[in-house]
């Protein structure tokens, strides 16, 4: 408890856990376009998928059918870095949290798990304490900026994919919008990681 006390965190904390439900729309909204359906059904499917695994399969079902090639590629990228995102963003919602007088601006962090475990069995302190982490105010804050910046990001792919029905004015679009997209910050790492995987195996 008490992450109330410390309201900069507290306040960043509450920004990482409320604007994943930004991501999420954009998702379905590229589920839309990769069916190639109007937003409306293809949000009522995503909405339905409560799982974030489940939806993730769904939109690489429709992309493994609907996209090819680079497309196809940079659409993993983009799925592997919401992965990454995703992963510390849940962390966060389903940790518990404490202060320290010896660290005033920042939160404490522990797993719901070991927090149990400690809470009821009464376990070491010291133990406990070894399984405890340290969430800057830099570290939530970098969090909660790059979720921002892939909601972005994930926008500007989905136009990127919609200029596929725009003949060729769509074509010399994405022919430019391409390279931009593969040079945006974390997407090209991911694609770096990809391609390496793809040629390992």
């Amino acid at each position: 408890g008490y992450i109330e006390d410390r309201p900069v965190a507290a306040s960043t904390v509450g920004r990482i856990i409320t604007s994943w439900a930004d991501v999420e729309v954009e998702s379905a909204r590229l589920l839309a376009e990769l069916m190639g359906t109007n937003v409306p059904p293809a949000a009522a499917v995503f909405s339905a998928l409560r799982n974030s695994r489940i939806q993730h399969d769904a939109l690489l079902a429709v992309a493994e059918i609907t996209l090819s090639g680079k497309d196809f590629e940079l659409f993993q990228a983009y799925e592997s870095r919401k992965s990454t995102l995703e992963r510390e963003r849940n962390e966060l919602a389903h940790g518990c949290y404490g202060v320290s007088v010896a660290i005033p601006d920042h939160i404490v962090w522990v797993a719901q798990a070991d927090y149990l475990f400690f809470s009821a069995a009464g376990g070491d302190p010291e133990s406990f304490r070894r399984k405890q982490f340290v969430y800057e105010l830099g570290t939530l804050e970098r969090i909660a900026q790059e979720i921002s910046e892939f909601y972005h990001q994930l926008s500007s792919f989905r136009g990127y994919l919609w200029a596929r029905k725009d003949g060729v004015n769509g074509q010399g679009f994405r022919a430019t919008r391409y390279s931009e997209l593969c040079d945006q910050s974390h997407i090209k790492d991911a694609l770096e990681r990809l391609r390496k995987a793809n040629r390992n195996s």
